[in-house]
């Protein structure tokens, strides 16, 4: 299913919780960093779902399990892993 930018906004909010106006997806068709779109016409713009739902996984970043995977404190996992590895080694 393709979605107007009106349409794609909602979508976003509603399957992902991303609150993007489509002024924002309008900015950023022009300057770069938003979904994939393609033109029916000159002056309609329309985002394919696939291409909302890369999108916005991009923007949420990973699925975390516990506080130390999210972002920015990913790179701490392997050495709480090197830490446990050892340990075990040592049992």
């Amino acid at each position: 299913m393709n979605y107007q930018p009106k349409d794609a906004s909602a979508y976003l909010l509603r399957a992902h919780g991303l609150k993007r106006s489509p002024r924002t997806l309008a900015n950023l068709r022009s300057v770069g960093g938003g979904p994939e779109y393609f033109r029916a016409s000159p002056t309609e713009v329309l985002y394919p779902a696939a291409a909302l739902d890369a999108w916005a996984h991009e923007q949420l970043g990973p699925l975390a399990r516990h506080t130390a995977e999210e972002r920015g404190m990913g790179r701490r996992l392997p050495d709480m892993e090197k830490a446990r590895v050892a340990k075990e080694e040592r049992l």
